[in-house]
């Protein structure tokens, strides 16, 4: 555990590291984890950790014993390239043993932010990328190699509750404003001359989020644009099966992780893509609100949106989910609940439910059942468990001598994943 020391003076976030407040702060210097673990690291590193009443501050003297050691390829955020050196952190601000939230830089000064969850069992699934917020880094290129200093709002990051303790709650608002003319010519019916008509749009639109509580968010949606989003990358799918993209928009990322209830072979209950892209091609989406957080250990997370129809149908479509849950009296016992619904004005819905039970001494060893009902329209169903509406799973491992582990799925003919995948 490292601990941070209050600043008594300002810091110039300039990347020189080298304002009078730093020398206040211990030095804390790297051990390797690979190749040999627990060793001195081989390259001097001087690092220290500070706060004050605004941030939480990190910066690093990093000296190489050879110029040409020096890596910085690209100041590209959230670039992950194995060709350049990163200095930064994790921070798991819940103290829960299981999520994160993840800063760190390179000598170009990019800015590389992500999430943690699940105790970061599956890089794939784990670690979250394309989740950005608020803070500030600089670097230096320096005669003994390069300095960084980082600074992070304590409002981007999220923490328990503690005795009532006051708390900050800032406002952040968003607001978008789009203008443009389009103009077409047509020959008049004598095509003699031509005819212009002008077509003016203007649009408008709000974003919204405050921290109800130093663990709970709101965020507000008002005629949402994704314009600025980020393209997927390019995928070429040579199997029957549907490619699987990440979710890139802004306000679906903040704690992802709390609306993620998976099964086997990338199942998953809810995904975010399904709201506002209908077949690869945007539906406007009218406004929505999502709150997430944690409460007395507990995570929850609720969503709804409301989007346009789709091209296929003249309706518009409700979107919702609500998911509540966390570990119970052991590090890996948990017992989580989740209900999604879509809904169009016609009352045709879909209502999948799920929970699951995990229990187990260890991450390595455990038992987990999950079972998932539909509830709906249009196919055969039963407001009770029962198997032709329903998907289930059983799950074991045991870290023995020879590690093993099970698992069993089954998909009702009747189940129907709503706007999951």
């Amino acid at each position: 555990m490292l601990n941070a020391v209050h600043l008594t003076e300002p810091v110039n976030l300039d990347g020189h590291v080298d304002e009078a407040a730093w020398d206040a702060v211990p030095t804390i210097h790297f051990i390797q984890q690979i190749p040999q673990y627990g060793q001195p690291s081989t390259e001097r590193s001087d690092i220290f950790l500070a706060y004050d009443d605004q941030y939480l501050y990190m910066a690093g003297r990093m000296y190489l014993s050879d110029s040409s050691l020096y890596r910085a390829t690209t100041y590209k955020r959230d670039a992950l390239e194995g060709s350049t050196d990163y200095f930064g952190f994790v921070i798991d601000s819940y103290n829960d043993n299981e999520n994160g939230l993840a800063f760190f830089t390179t000598p170009t000064g990019l800015r590389w932010d992500g999430t943690v969850s699940n105790d970061a069992l599956d890089f794939e699934t784990s670690i979250g990328i394309d989740w950005n917020t608020y803070w500030d880094v600089a670097t230096k290129r320096t005669p003994y190699g390069w300095s960084a200093e980082m600074r992070i709002p304590w409002s981007s990051l999220r923490f328990q509750e503690h005795n009532g303790e006051a708390i900050k709650k800032p406002l952040y608002l968003t607001p978008y404003a789009l203008g443009g003319v389009q103009q077409t010519s047509l020959l008049n019916s004598d095509e003699t001359a031509y005819r212009t008509n002008t077509d003016p749009k203007i649009e408008a639109g709000l974003d919204l989020k405050y921290s109800l509580t130093s663990n709970l968010t709101l965020d507000l949606t008002a005629n949402t644009d994704f314009a600025q989003v980020e393209v997927d990358d390019q995928q070429v799918n040579l199997t029957r099966f549907n490619l699987f993209f990440p979710e890139k928009r802004q306000f679906f990322l903040e704690r992802a992780s709390i609306f993620d209830f998976q099964f086997e072979d990338d199942n998953r209950l809810f995904y975010s893509r399904r709201i506002g892209i209908n077949d690869g091609d945007p539906v406007r989406i009218y406004g929505g609100a999502r709150v997430q957080g944690r409460i007395e250990g507990h995570d929850l997370g609720f969503l709804t949106m409301q989007t346009a129809a789709p091209a296929d149908s003249l309706q518009s479509e409700n979107f919702s989910v609500l998911r509540c849950g966390g570990r119970r009296s052991t590090p890996t016992a948990t017992s989580v609940f989740m209900a999604t619904n879509r809904t169009d004005f016609d009352g045709a819905s879909t209502r999948p439910t799920a929970s699951t039970p995990r229990f187990g001494p260890t991450q390595d060893d455990y038992l987990a059942a999950k079972w998932a009902q539909s509830h709906g329209d249009g196919w055969r169903t039963s407001p009770s468990p029962s198997i032709p509406p329903a998907y289930s799973e059983l799950a074991s491992a045991a870290s023995t001598a020879l590690p093993t582990s099970f698992t069993y799925t089954h998909a009702g003919r009747d189940w129907n994943v709503g706007h999951g995948l």
